[in-house]
Formats: C-alpha cells, structure tokens, sequence
C-alpha cells in the first residue's frame, strides 16, 4: 500500500520483445499482484520525465506517450529487465557523443531506481553504472564466484597472468533462484541447490538462472548463468516467489 492508501504498483521494465516479460506480468496480475510493464522504448519515448535529487531522498515522475504516468511514489516493487537505450533513439545522437547519451541513460535509471531502493521498495534486478541490468561479469569471474559457492567447477589454466579460454559444458539443466527460493529442475540434489543460493548472494542478484552440464558423461558442471532468466519452465513456483521478493 503506500502512503495514501492506495494499492502501490508492481513495474516490469523490459525490451520491447521479451515475451518472458508479458509472461511475468499476465502471471503476477493472475495471483492479484497489479502489474504494469513499461518497455526501454516508451521509456525514452515519454512525453514527460520529471527526477528530484534532494538531501531528504528522490522522486520521479514519467509521463507515457499513451497518457499513462508512472509515480515512484506508488511503485511497490521493480522487475527490471532493461538491456540498454534503443538503438532507434541512441542513433539521433551525434555519433561522437553516443557513449556519453547511453552513461546518461545508464545514470537516469540508477539513480531513479536506486531511490526507491532506499525508500524500501524492492528492485529486481538494480542498475549497475555499467550495465543497465545489474553488473556484468566475465565467465572467469562467475566460474570463481560459483567455486567459493561451492558448485562443481570446470578448472581452467592460466597463461603470463591471465586466464586461457574457457570451455563450459553445454547447459543440459538449471536451477533458478528467485529471493530465498531456489527452484531446480531435473536431477539436481540439495548441495548444489544449496550452493546455487549462496551463488546468488555472492553475486548480489536477487534472481538468477545458474546452468550445469556434464562432460563425457561424467559429474554435473557449472556451465554458466542467465542474468535474464526465462522462468517459465518453472511454472507457478516462480510467480509465486516472485511475489514475494516484489513485496506482495
């Protein structure tokens, strides 16, 4: 609820394509979570962006093209899966001050986001000063973070101080962690689901999909992540954990 009484607003921000997105909001709108998704391109596209950076916190308020307004102040929760400026607006740039338009882009959304972070509204996933969708790490550094998880780890060598290419088994099964939750499909026991939750909290995400194979044959493998995960697969477990992490 927020401060006036009123229902607070569940947001998706996505790209105009990601059907996974649509999936979410009909999913969560179906368990009677209000949802409203907003793609990058009505983002830029609105009529109105209105950003309030004051020592007692911020507030933003976005007029949509189609008249709809988004209200941070009646926003309970934040699916953000943002990949960055579309490339139709970032190309009315001057092509020299392109990198500057999308680290502005970048800024805008951090910052109106990380506010309501601090006001206690939950956001999944937070912008990253680098990444419109949370920090971008190499496969090397996942491989690190999941082996400090606990997670059975390919082994990789290293070649004048930094590491050699790495072949990752192709993902055969995953386990998505969602919040507290962790959903696993296929034969995947409690240690590594165990593991896959400590993996998320290393890597400070609140959902992520982590991927196994197997080699020849052999032992399960980390074999990736998905910073996008596509939970369908999942079913009504990860509406219903989803419900939880957006403050239901």
């Amino acid at each position: 609820m927020t401060d006036d009484g009123t229902a607070a607003t569940r947001l998706i921000l996505c790209e105009p394509q990601d059907v996974v997105a649509s999936w979410i909001r009909d999913g969560l709108e179906a368990l009677g979570l209000g949802t409203v998704l907003v793609t990058s391109e009505e983002l830029c596209g609105a009529e109105r962006w209105e950003h309030r950076v004051a020592s007692s916190g911020t507030s933003f308020e976005v007029r949509l093209a189609d008249g709809r307004v988004l209200d941070g102040r009646r926003i309970g929760g934040v699916l953000n899966r943002l990949v960055g400026i579309p490339l139709t607006y970032l190309a009315r740039a001057e092509e020299t001050e392109r990198e500057y338009v999308e680290q502005e882009w970048r800024a805008l959304l951090a910052s109106a986001l990380a506010g309501l972070s601090r006001r206690g509204v939950p956001v999944v996933e937070p912008p990253h000063p680098y990444a419109v969708s949370g920090r971008w790490r190499s496969p090397v550094e996942w491989s690190i973070l999941a082996s400090r998880a606990g997670l059975p780890v390919q082994s990789w060598a290293w070649s004048d101080g930094l590491p050699a290419a790495q072949v990752l088994p192709q993902p055969t099964s995953s386990v998505l962690v969602i919040g507290r939750r962790v959903i696993a499909g296929g034969p995947i026991g409690r240690p590594i689901r165990d593991s896959c939750g400590r993996l998320a909290r290393l890597a400070n995400r609140i959902m992520l999909e982590v991927q196994f194979g197997t080699e020849e044959a052999g032992p399960i493998t980390f074999a990736g992540v998905a910073l996008m995960p596509d939970p369908r697969s999942k079913g009504e477990a990860a509406l219903e954990a989803l419900t939880v992490v957006l403050g239901r």
